[in-house]
């Protein structure tokens, strides 16, 4: 297992493949039923161990983001398509480390693991309406928008999906 080190500014970050200990630390990130959706719709609040082990099995490229070792994010990839597209996702912040850049950090990154793993020529992003914090991410780092779905989450309410994307190469 590979651990980079990137500097952001003041701050400097790792990232690397996640491994077993680091979790039960993912499954705390995400503060509220919401929080949850935005990150993993599909399962209930709070998120086990259990749950997202199994649900890593299906997904490319889980990665944890480290600041001075302590784990501030993750993310994975879904939906890869070598030569063409993939698609980011279970993007979560840890609650002690938003709004200082690692969201920029672990999409930027992403973006250059995709071209270099899959060399894709666009990276997607699923986003819902209400996320308005990770839709204004997206479209300052040049993600536009270019699909929409209606939702229908756990507490009964539709929810807009809008799907972003970014293009690399044509």
């Amino acid at each position: 297992m590979e651990t980079i080190n990137v500097s952001l500014g003041i701050m400097k970050y790792t990232f690397r493949e996640v491994i077993d200990s680091d979790i039960e630390e993912i499954c705390h990130f995400p503060q509220s039923e919401i929080e949850l959706y935005y990150m993993f719709p599909i399962t209930d609040y709070p998120l086990t161990k259990l749950v997202l082990v199994e649900h890593l099995k299906n997904r490319y490229n889980s990665m944890v983001f480290l600041y001075e070792d302590k784990v501030c994010g993750f993310a994975n990839f879904y939906g890869v398509e070598k030569d063409k597209q993939c698609a980011l996702g279970n993007l979560v912040v840890s609650p002690d480390y938003r709004n200082k850049g690692v969201g920029q950090f672990i999409i930027e990154t992403m973006e250059q693991e995709a071209q270099r793993l899959y060399n894709v020529n666009e990276l997607h992003i699923a986003c819902i309406n209400e996320n308005t914090t990770g839709l204004l991410l997206y479209e300052k780092l040049g993600y536009i928008p270019f699909e929409m779905s209606r939702r229908l989450a756990k507490d009964g309410k539709i929810r807009l999906m809008i799907t972003m994307k970014k293009v690399f190469k044509d």
